[in-house]
């Protein structure tokens, strides 16, 4: 794909229909928000702060866009969290987990999870450490993005090398 230009959070926004406006009018604790409405039809950013965190901003907005607005909050759970355990151990800790979800993942941190994810994606690592050091109580969240991501990848590796090991076809 050379010679292709790499897609922005601009990008992003435009394929959302989300206008991208600038203002000098917020309170300098707030980065931005997303236009009121059943269907909001832009993010407005804090043009006071600087550059790469408004690009942080608006891929934060979009994931409130895409999961608390246009699409409604999944309530899909883990096939761990859902069982009846005959373990009393894993009957607890699936319970706990189920009670401690809805606090740790609040409609912000799953945005800012989703934000971070994305820049990481369009590669926009100037954005995500400007959000960073303004916001370093956040670093938590990216090293957990950073952790699952490596899980995921190692997962899918030992799986196909099982597969092949085994003599199972993974496309039956």
């Amino acid at each position: 794909m050379k010679g292709r230009p790499r897609p922005t959070v601009f990008d992003a926004a435009r394929y959302y229909d989300l206008d991208v406006e600038y203002t000098a009018d917020l309170p300098e604790s707030v980065c931005g928000c997303l236009g009121l409405g059943d269907e909001p039809r832009f993010i407005l950013i804090n043009a006071s702060h600087p550059v790469a965190e408004q690009r942080f901003t608006i891929a934060h907005e979009i994931a409130h866009y895409l999961f608390h607005d246009h699409w409604p909050r999944r309530h899909y759970r883990h096939w761990f969290l859902s069982r009846e355990w005959q373990s009393p151990r894993l009957a607890e800790l699936s319970r706990r987990t189920r009670r401690a979800l809805p606090i740790i993942l609040t409609k912000e941190n799953e945005a800012d999870l989703w934000a971070m994810g994305l820049l990481v994606q369009l590669e926009d690592i100037d954005a995500l450490r400007a959000y960073l050091s303004r916001n370093p109580k956040r670093t938590a969240w990216l090293i957990i993005l950073v952790l699952f991501s490596l899980w995921i990848s190692m997962r899918t590796i030992f799986s196909n090398r099982f597969e092949k090991i085994s003599g199972l076809d993974p496309t039956s």
